[in-house]
């Protein structure tokens, strides 16, 4: 098709395309110059402005489909009526256009669907879930009708993330002026908002504004889809598309404009620039919106890539270790759990805003549905066809009889916390109870008014099978059941069933209604008579604190569900009749519901469900023994071939193997009440694990080393730690470790745990860490913000604060890493904006200040083994790659559903593990640029100017592109490398932050990756003669260094 474009229209494009170039003229010139004919003026218009209109676009409309017509609309309707724009407000025209657009697109979306099919649309959409989706909608709608010297500065700065700096530059107007538009544009929104009724304080309203998911790429199938139309169109074929009728409906009231014979040619085509020149433009990979935010533009082939269960991966992962099966990558502490229609499916929420619908067969999200506030219970009817779910502050229904949920009322909540449903086995009424409530209120299910009002306490509930009983109770500190009729509201019975300030675990009824089983905390399993109200029989005095009862099939059996198994006890007789294991440990579960047939067993927690066959113990779904809770750290084996995990799951704390591709091996299980503090290979393969008691929070340092032969599972002998520890690093030899102790810092044997050297100097070690090189040791010392240095070979130490200013020292982190050769030295903080600093080791001042993210916990960040790199996790699920050279990201992940805790490079540079509080570890690949690079060669001159400019993300793209094809880029690199060659107008190498440092780093990783060129391989030989203290000799050296441990490898 490409023959079609006008001559030299498809050089035009392609070169934009090439990331190397961006059109200095202003919107106006290029505006005027479309006007006047000029084609490809209007291609680097859409290529400036396509960002801002996607963004627009999706914010209303929720999903890629309908965007992506509201998209070609908006630039269809600037072509026409180009004559008409004004040309010194593109934006704001823009702005407002791309808006009409869409909510015209979302109004014709509506009238395509039925009342309950929308309503499955807006529970369905995007797994991004902000506070109120209402109230973004009429904040969105007030904003475009703001005034366009108020809107337009107010989109820059919450949308766009621009300062007010850079505001101020693209208004040509000052900093000052920027910010008093701002303010004035959050006073008139407020107002205009409060006109509608709605009352939004400042900082919430700034919350609303900055929430918004930014798509940083524009769909590639986008791109063939809308060339194919612009062809047709230009050809003289006459199209009727949505995006053709939007354009026309949008601008109906304007005069149009003679359109030109290839200006559809441009839009369509200009999409696939979006993502590439617009991020050249801004200088950095693009950001994502947080843990849940939209993924990453896709490389090439990324969305066939699927992790070991045939889940998708996000863009530039390579594999996922764990599930996202029956995990919900989040949560914030309490949840409830039901069965579905037909007892097929498993439905949860998790303290969100949002319900979760699981297939219990395969343990696949299969849906989501909008819910209240921090919903933390939900209930179905018992034949699964109606749900009701409470929150903070509302409880909304749902009849589920056709399959896609229908709305059926909401009502407010009365209790404040949290609050709980339980729906009557006849399907009438509804349960609802909280813990700061005086009261439980019986709804109608139907309508959910409140039918009849019970005065006491109570937050779980349980009816009885004719539903004329309810037996309600608390869980915290409450050790009485009461149980109450429903007809009347009179309390009948009050059973102490737990003692102390123990509370009660849980409650059922009999089907029979005759008898009452009760589990407490204190251990106690008890059986009460309803006729005499009195206890029946005292089972056991050794169930699990947080045990499960409920009634098998039958009815005449009682099932004890807790502490790793399922004991089944004869209610007829009070005797147990068999017990069997169970791997639900009810530690971490929120919630225990029994399907409606006895059989099955559903269990909730914070992050995720699960189910098991009460008659066998065998776990449902396919997600069994993965990860259920937070994975810290990660680590790859010497030949990158395996990786270990630390995980605290249902089933309690394990070291786990797995292959690099996602598939498990081996699974170590780790007593109770222990914490992995950190693992590692050993030089003879073997596999260690530093493992401490967990009795207070913070947790103790780690007092021991247990081991394992990685390739057998064999458990070796455990090694206990020096007393007095305070923290521990393991040595890149995989002998030895580092161990910090009141006293001073000390190698140990980490077989056998005894103290090999003393290192010399007095230091109070908080953090320590080894370069890859084994030549140092670093160590931060929180107390007084101060670095020891020690050189193991001579043993020489050295200190230096890392800075003088009280607050920095105040924010430091106790997490360090030190570059593989040891001349860098990164530090966490708590600075928000100052993630982590980089110090030059030999001088103690401070090269890079990087915004990363972070936890504070130890591995969050790393060193690429050849040392051009730095790695960092982030508390909003993202994983950014920086650049040492020039201190600017080169890439940037986004696909956990929740915080990163560790990353870790491969022993070969080229793919990045990211261990995430989501249950998975995802594995990246760092070899490929995140954009892809251009198919038609870029010149001579733009590849090296590429070379020298601060961003990060070209530079690579430059140095891949050379990479590819030696014979012509190995003598471009000599002229412009060698010292007596290079010009001096890129000032020193020796400069950090110099162009020449930065194209000597880049040009010499360009002449490693093809390194088995013999020219190239030449050059790198010539390079490494310069002097000890030249970077070109230093990097040169390193590269042959590492290309023949490469070959020895081979």
């Amino acid at each position: 098709m490409g023959r079609d474009v006008p001559r030299g229209l498809a050089h035009y494009i392609r070169d934009m395309a090439g990331l190397w170039r961006s059109d200095a003229r202003t919107d106006r010139e290029l505006l005027s110059a479309f006007v006047s004919g000029d084609g490809p003026a209007f291609a680097a218009l859409v290529v400036r402005h396509g960002q801002t209109v996607w963004s627009a676009c999706r914010r209303v409309l929720g999903n890629d489909a309908d965007t992506e017509d509201a998209f070609q609309a908006t630039f269809i309707a600037l072509a026409r009526n180009a004559g008409h724009v004004r040309s010194d407000s593109i934006s704001g025209w823009l702005q407002k256009v791309s808006h009409t657009v869409a909510v015209n697109a979302r109004k014709a979306a509506r009238r395509r669907n039925t009342v309950e099919r929308r309503l499955l649309d807006r529970a369905n959409r995007s797994d991004e879930q902000f506070p109120d989706e209402e109230l973004r909608a009429v904040v969105g709608d007030e904003v475009a009708c703001l005034p366009e010297r108020l809107r337009v500065p107010l989109t820059l700065y919450y949308l766009e993330g621009k300062t007010q700096a850079e505001i101020g530059r693209i208004l040509g107007v000052t900093d000052r002026a920027a910010a008093h538009r701002l303010k004035q544009a959050l006073k008139l929104l407020r107002e205009r908002l409060a006109r509608r009724g709605v009352t939004v304080a400042a900082t919430a309203l700034a919350a609303v504004l900055g929430h918004v998911p930014i798509v940083t790429a524009v769909p590639i199938a986008l791109v063939t889809q809308a060339t194919e139309i612009a062809l047709a169109v230009a050809a003289g074929n006459s199209i009727d598309t949505a995006a053709t009728r939007l354009a026309l409906e949008a601008t109906r009231t304007h005069g149009w404009a003679r359109l030109k014979l290839y200006s559809l040619v441009l839009v369509s085509v200009a999409c696939a620039m979006i993502g590439g020149a617009l991020l050249a433009q801004r200088g950095e990979p693009p950001a994502e919106s947080g843990p849940r935010g939209a993924p990453n533009a896709p490389l090439s082939g990324d969305m066939n890539r699927t992790d070991w269960f045939g889940d998708q991966l996000p863009a530039g992962a390579l594999a996922r270790l764990g599930t996202v099966r029956f995990r919900t990558g989040g949560g914030t502490g309490l949840s409830s759990v039901a069965f579905g229609p037909a007892g097929k499916m498993l439905i949860s929420s998790h303290g969100e805003d949002t319900v979760h619908f699981w297939d219990l067969e395969t343990g696949r999200e299969v849906r989501k549905l909008r819910a209240p506030r921090a919903c933390w219970a939900v209930t179905t009817a018992l034949n699964g066809n109606r749900l009701v779910a409470a929150g903070i502050d509302e409880i909304w229904a749902w009849d589920l009889a056709d399959g896609a949920p229908r709305f059926l009322w909401k009502m407010q909540s009365k209790s404040v916390g949290f609050a709980n449903v339980e729906f009557s086995p006849d399907g009438t009424l509804i349960a609802h109870g909280g813990d700061a409530a005086e009261q439980i209120n019986l709804l109608d299910a139907a309508t959910g008014a409140v039918v009849r009002t019970l005065a006491g306490h109570g937050e779980r509930f349980a009816f009885s099978a004719d539903s004329k009983s309810l037996a309600s109770w608390k869980w915290w500190e409450f050790t009485e059941v009461g149980v109450w009729d429903v007809a009347t509201g009179a309390k009948q019975h009050t059973f102490v069933a737990s003692s102390g300030k123990k509370g009660v675990s849980s409650a059922a009824f009999a089907p029979s209604g005759k008898w009452l089983a009760t589990a407490g905390q204190d251990g106690e399993l008890r059986v009460w008579d309803l006729d005499r109200g009195t206890e029946r029989y005292h089972l056991a005095s050794d169930a699990d604190p947080n045990a499960f009862v409920g009634f098998g099939p039958h009815g005449s059996t009682l099932l004890e569900i807790g502490g790793g198994r399922v004991r089944s006890w004869d209610i007829d007789t009070g005797r147990t009749t068999r017990a069997i294991a169970c791997s639900v440990d009810n530690r971490w579960a929120n919630v225990h519901r029994l399907s409606a047939d006895g059989t099955q067993v559903a269990v909730a927690w914070h992050s995720g469900v699960g189910a098991w066959d009460v008659t066998s113990g065998r776990a449902l779904g396919s997600a069994v023994e993965m990860p259920h809770e937070s994975v810290h750290p990660v680590v790859f084996s010497r030949d990158g071939a395996t990786l270990v995990t630390s995980t605290l799951d249902v089933n309690g704390a394990a070291v786990q193997l797995w292959d690099a591709d996602g598939r498990p091996r081996q699974r170590f299980a780790i007593p109770p009440g222990q914490l992995v503090w950190g693992c590692d290979f050993a030089a003879d393969g073997s596999l260690s694990a530093l493992v401490g008691t967990v009795t207070q929070l913070p947790p103790d340092p780690p007092n021991r080393i247990s081991r394992w032969d990685a390739r057998t599972g064999a458990r070796l002998a455990e090694a206990r730690l020096p007393a007095g520890v305070r923290c521990v690093a393991f040595a890149p030899d995989g002998q030895h470790m580092a161990v910090a102790l009141a006293e001073g810092v000390a190698l140990c044997n980490r077989a056998t745990g005894r103290v090999v050297r003393t290192l010399p100097g007095a230091c109070t070690a908080d953090a320590l860490t080894f370069s890859a090189d084994e030549g140092t040791l670093a160590a931060f010392d929180a107390t007084t913000g101060e670095i020891t240095i020690w050189s193991l070979a001579g043993g020489r130490e050295r200190k230096w604060p890392v800075s003088a200013d009280p607050k920095v020292r105040a924010s430091l982190r106790r997490s360090l890493a030190l570059s593989p050769d040891g001349r860098l030295l990164a530090i966490g903080t708590e600075d928000f904006k100052i993630g982590i600093r980089v110090m030059d080791v030999a001088t103690g001042t401070e090269v890079w200040a990087l915004a990363g993210q972070l936890h504070g916990w130890r591995q969050e960040f790393a060193f690429a083994p050849d040392g051009r790199t730095i790695a960092a996790c982030g508390f909003d699920g993202a994983v950014r790659v920086w650049e040492v050279a020039s201190g600017r990201k080169r890439y940037r992940f986004a696909g956990h559903r929740s915080g990163v805790g560790a990353v870790t490079f491969s022993p070969d540079g080229r793919r990045l593990a990211s261990a995430s509080f989501d249950c998975t570890v995802l594995i990246w690949d760092v070899s490929t640029p995140q954009q892809p690079v251009p198919t038609d060669r870029p010149t001579a001159a733009q590849l090296w100017d590429a070379l020298t400019a601060p961003d990060a993300a070209a530079g690579h793209r430059a140095l891949v592109s050379l990479a590819a094809t030696p014979e012509t880029s190995v003598p471009l690199l000599r002229d412009r490398l060698c010292s007596d060659t290079r010009s001096t107008d890129l000032g020193d190498e020796r400069d950090s932050k110099s162009p020449a440092h930065r194209a000597i780093v880049r040009g010499i990783e360009a002449l490693e990756r093809m390194g088995r060129d013999p020219a190239a391989k030449q050059l790198l030989g010539d390079l490494a003669k310069h002097p000890v203290e030249s970077v070109s000799g230093r990097e040169a050296r390193r590269a042959l260094d590492r290309l023949a441990g490469s070959l020895k490898r081979d």
